[in-house]
């Protein structure tokens, strides 16, 4: 199972009444987004947050991944369908270690499946996005950020979407690592399935989360 020890224990330890499940990118750790975690919970004082590290371990560089990506790829193939369909293939053979970490998280705080929220950043976005759709038990929300995009294809059909979680997407204009027709694509495939779905682009924005996209997802997380 994913290690739950990178973690944010809000002082209200004893009131958890919502859990904040946060998955990393491509080559990064728990640590990254989890610095996030004391800053948001301001305004969540009975949230608590956790932080995994991906399955697979990256020796070389001290970092985790999800799945493999392309080597040496350029920055147009996540518009080559059958690369993303690659993609959604790798990252749903690590589905079930997601799967299973929500519900060790459900249990240890004594929460329902819609008082966890889902957030993922880069493969970690994608990662979010399959497991809060495929899920048996519907989550409290999903959060993608510059987000690997998710299609309806072979790997991921109609009849394997079990929820429908409200969605927030955020993502900057100028990302050169997933560029932002990606959340166009993801945008597009939710609101197809009749997914709720919002939006929150940030001109000349990179491959990061901003403060503005903080204020959105703090605000996400407390209405859902």
């Amino acid at each position: 199972m994913l290690s739950d020890s990178i973690c944010y224990i809000p002082p209200k330890k004893d009131n958890i009444q919502k859990a904040v499940i946060m998955l990393h990118g491509f080559g990064s750790n728990g640590y990254d987004l989890i610095s996030m975690a004391p800053f948001i919970s301001n305004d969540l004082p009975n949230t608590v947050f956790y932080s995994p590290n991906a399955n697979m371990e990256m020796p070389e560089t001290g970092g985790f991944k999800w799945f493999d990506l392309q080597e040496n790829a350029s920055t147009d193939f996540f518009t080559h369908f059958d690369y993303l369909q690659t993609l959604m293939m790798r990252a749903k053979q690590s589905l079930p270690l997601v799967n299973e970490f929500i519900n060790h998280i459900c249990q240890k705080h004594s929460l329902n499946s819609n008082q966890v929220i889902l957030m993922g950043f880069s493969q970690g976005g994608l990662m979010a996005l399959m497991s809060g759709l495929t899920n048996p038990d519907k989550l409290g929300g999903i959060i993608a950020c510059s987000s690997i995009p998710i299609m309806i294809n072979q790997i991921l059909e109609l009849d394997d979407i079990k929820n429908k979680p409200n969605v927030l997407l955020t993502h900057g204009t100028d990302d050169d690592i997933v560029p932002f027709i990606g959340m166009q694509i993801s945008e597009n495939t939710l609101t197809n399935i009749d997914c709720p779905v919002q939006n929150h682009t940030v001109p000349g924005m990179g491959h990061t989360i901003d403060e503005s996209c903080i204020e959105k997802i703090i605000s996400f997380i407390k209405t859902n």
